[in-house]
């Protein structure tokens, strides 16, 4: 999308993810279980776009590295 700060977005989802339990914790000691159930659903959906994400790197990684002109399946197979 042309962001500038990839790689801050990226860090503040990382901290997101290790702080998720001590989060979830302040939450529910604010007697606040709606809020605790959105963050519940918001962090489990990001952690599924991380996971996703993550594939489909890999997968795109592997698309390029296999021309489809002049293979076979056992050259692909080694990729």
């Amino acid at each position: 999308m042309g962001s500038e700060h990839q790689s801050v977005l990226f860090q503040v989802l990382s901290r997101l993810f290790k702080l998720c339990h001590e989060i979830s914790l302040f939450v529910l000691s604010q007697n606040n279980h709606h809020l605790y159930i959105t963050l519940k659903m918001v962090i489990g959906l990001l952690n599924l776009h991380y996971i996703l994400t993550d594939i489909f790197e890999h997968l795109n990684e592997l698309n390029i590295k296999i021309p489809i002109k002049n293979e076979n399946i056992l050259t692909c197979s080694d990729k």
